[in-house]
């Protein structure tokens, strides 16, 4: 099959979306330039943890585990010294209006590094379709990877840089119903929420991070890893 680049500029980094690619694509790995540090370093590191357990970030990849994402990422920036706050999509979509019957119900991660605010999702790839590209949550579409900048860079890359703009396109794609609430979208429209809490208690994930312990593949019905024997069996 042949493939094709769209470049697409996200933040001044040019971004070579492939285009046609067979399934389970990642465009990550087609001269994307080098993610700039230290959130790059965060995400490669949350990253490790799942490539590890057989779930890189491609297309269609990571399904179900939103919630170890979220932590794993908002761990591995405070251990760094950096704040980092975890959100869910629905929550933001129905504090401006919107109905969460239409809304992903799928978490993400607002990181501040040097006083910049990044959107980190990491796990986002699993609503993109490797063989249309069309993004969905189930049978519902809600756009396209090659019309969506932020869908690009989070496949690519894992993070955009936070403004009014890569918000409002974010919940764009995270929303199948009217859009007519985005036009309130701003970067402030995140401080009129609470973010969520931990999920998984701090020694699990420090012990994923450090590669101490084996993440497990996925139980999805869950969205916890699983063990054969003892979660705390080390990596050989």
């Amino acid at each position: 099959m042949t493939s094709v680049k769209k470049n697409v500029s996200v933040n001044s980094v040019m971004v070579d979306v492939l285009l046609d690619a067979p399934p389970g694509f990642s465009a990550k790995h087609e001269g994307v330039q080098s993610p700039e540090a230290p959130i790059g370093e965060i995400i490669q590191e949350v990253d490790r943890v799942f490539d590890k357990a057989g779930d890189p970030r491609v297309a269609g990849g990571r399904k179900g585990v939103c919630n170890l994402a979220v932590d794993l990422v908002k761990r591995a920036a405070e251990n760094k010294g950096f704040d980092a706050k975890s959100y869910q999509a629905m929550d933001v979509h129905e504090s401006l209006g919107g109905r969460n019957i239409d809304s992903f119900g799928h978490g993400f991660n607002i990181v501040t590094v040097g006083g910049k605010k990044f959107l980190v999702d990491i796990s986002f790839c699993q609503f993109i379709d490797p063989q249309t590209h069309e993004i969905k949550e189930g049978q519902q579409v809600s756009g396209r990877l090659e019309d969506s900048p932020v869908a690009s860079a989070l496949l690519n890359l894992g993070y955009v840089e936070l403004t009014g703009a890569s918000l409002e396109d974010y919940l764009r794609i995270t929303n199948i119903g009217s859009k007519v609430h985005l036009q309130k979208v701003s970067v402030d429209s995140l401080d009129q929420l609470a973010p969520l809490k931990y999920d998984y208690e701090m020694s699990e994930l420090d012990g994923w991070l450090s590669g101490r312990v084996k993440l497990y593949p996925m139980d999805e019905a869950r969205n916890k890893p699983t063990s054969e024997d003892s979660p705390e069996t080390p990596v050989a």
